[in-house]
């Protein structure tokens, strides 16, 4: 199968699965929300089937995501990390208002890189990695992007991740939370960088947190 194939698989399901899913919702919310008498256990398994829709939602939302970053003709550009990474964070309500709260700080350091690919894709890893931190981190959180010509690292200061699990972090649908979140953030940036003829790496920085390495040949 070609990326080609693939991408239109991954779509069809995306879209089918979708409807399967906002019709377990919407008349689970309809017998929710009828006031007819329903005893505490229906009303639990209805609620149950909300949750559970609505995360099915977000994963087939992000696999359609995923799946559309394996156009096998996309546009290429030059791409500004600096000014994407900027762009980025204005660009993303959840950052705004994480920064509007003061709950969260972005440093740039040394030169960021300018690589070939698309900008879209750029901004979208750049929010990809903010959000994932400021979800990831119960207090302030403070993020750090720096670079030179070959490289970019992305890192906070939240908890980290386990050394063991630095090679599957960045595939489809690997969670290392029990928190609701669909596990393709890392894949997506993962695969913006291989587009890019670049790869990722992982290591835990001076503070704790995860520290992700942008490099090109």
């Amino acid at each position: 199968m070609n990326d080609d194939q693939l991408q239109a698989l991954l779509r069809s399901l995306s879209h089918d699965l979708s409807g399967f899913a906002r019709a377990s919702i919407g008349f689970s919310q309809i017998l929710l929300d009828s006031g007819k008498a329903l005893d505490e256990q229906a009303r639990k398994w209805l609620s149950l089937i909300v949750d559970q829709g609505n995360h099915a939602q977000t994963i087939l939302s992000r696999l359609s995501v995923y799946a559309r970053l394996f156009n096998s003709a996309p546009v290429l550009e030059a791409c500004d990390l600096a000014e994407l990474s900027q762009q980025a964070a204005d660009e993303s309500p959840v950052v705004q208002e994480a920064i509007l709260a003061g709950l969260v700080t972005i440093e740039r350091s040394g030169v960021l890189p300018t690589v070939t690919g698309v900008a879209d894709h750029w901004k979208m890893v750049f929010i990809e990695l903010i959000e994932n931190s400021i979800i990831h981190n119960e207090g302030a959180v403070a993020c750090e992007i720096s670079g030179g010509p070959d490289h970019m690292t992305f890192s906070d200061n939240g908890s980290g991740v386990d050394s063991k699990y630095f090679d599957t972090i960045a595939k489809p649908l690997v969670k290392l939370t029990r928190l609701p979140l669909a596990g393709f953030g890392l894949s997506i940036c993962a695969k913006i960088a291989e587009d890019s003829d670049g790869r990722l790496s992982f290591s835990t920085n001076e503070k704790g947190g995860l520290s992700v390495l942008f490099s090109w040949r």
